[in-house]
């Protein structure tokens, strides 16, 4: 009898392919730089350095960065780009890899090969951002920002890290105009609904003052009193009468535009009235009051 033997061989194929690290922000996912300038005549120049803010790679890998800057188009706060601009208001950057040079400074989208001999986990391996902006001295009160963008080669997602300056705080009030007030059958009225409001802050207080505390008068000092109203934006509106009447107070934690020329939906409305009954016991003539709003950014 002949016996056949059949062998089974298994044959086993493995793939593997390599892929490039992922570079992350160092110990967190969301950074912000964010510089307060308290002093300006101190100099025009400020280095930044953040030990927390920083780049890491997921493992060890040699990979390739670029910088760019990318206006936030949210707001019009003025851009600080890097390097070099027409008004010569901008940031240069540098980096700082483990046991590397400082590269600086680096150029706008050059591409930057860096090393990393560990992953995120080490801090000590993160490469350290560091930034210089120049030319400050000239910067008027209020925000400044851009984002400053890392891309890298083989990574899909890129990386924002907000960049903002702040120079004090800037406030400002337009579009007022006379008041003329007119019969609407029960009382006489007027309004001015386009008044705008821009605050750095996003914020104001409003003060109200009057000449003749809240009265109009004429030439020889007899008149009557009117009530004034304040509407910031989308909020209610808020009489403020009072403010003229004892000369003293104000109105807090108002909404601002953030744009210097604001939205239809963020315009403030001021308006006065005077009741039927005191205009009715007013002789012909003409009777005024001089209101002054003073906007504080809060």
């Amino acid at each position: 009898m002949i016996t056949r033997r059949v062998l089974y061989a298994l044959i086993g194929v493995s793939f593997s392919s390599t892929s490039s690290a992922v570079i992350q922000l160092g110990n967190s996912s969301a950074q912000l730089i964010n510089i307060q300038i308290s002093d300006l005549s101190a100099g025009d120049k400020v280095d930044y350095t953040d030990s927390t803010i920083s780049l890491c790679s997921s493992d060890k890998a040699t990979v390739s960065m670029a910088f760019t800057d990318i206006p936030n188009i949210s707001s019009e706060f003025t851009v600080l780009p890097i390097g070099g601009s027409a008004n010569g208001q901008d940031y240069t950057l540098k980096l700082q890899p483990k046991d590397g040079a400082e590269v600086d400074p680096v150029v706008k989208q050059a591409a930057y090969s860096i090393s990393f001999n560990s992953g995120c986990h080490a801090a000590v391996h993160d490469t350290r951002l560091h930034l210089n902006f120049k030319n400050l001295g000239v910067l008027a009160a209020g925000h400044y920002e851009s984002l400053l963008r890392v891309t890298v080669a083989g990574q899909a997602e890129t990386i924002d890290i907000p960049v903002r300056l702040r120079n004090g705080d800037q406030v400002q009030i337009k579009n007022l105009e006379d008041l003329v007030l007119s019969d609407t059958g029960s009382e006489w009225a007027a309004s001015n609904p386009n008044v705008c409001v821009y605050s750095s802050t996003g914020t104001y207080a409003l003060e109200a003052r009057s000449k003749y505390r809240g009265r109009l008068e004429n030439a020889q000092g007899t008149g009557g009193g009117y009530r004034i109203f304040w509407k910031a934006g989308s909020g209610g509106s808020q009489e403020i009468t009072n403010q003229l009447t004892s000369d003293s107070g104000d109105l807090q934690s108002l909404a601002a535009s953030l744009k210097l020329d604001c939205a239809v939906g963020e315009m403030a409305e001021v308006s006065i009235v005077m009741t039927g009954t005191t205009a009715g016991g007013l002789t012909p003539g003409v009777y005024q009051d001089t209101v002054t709003l003073t906007v504080r950014a809060m």
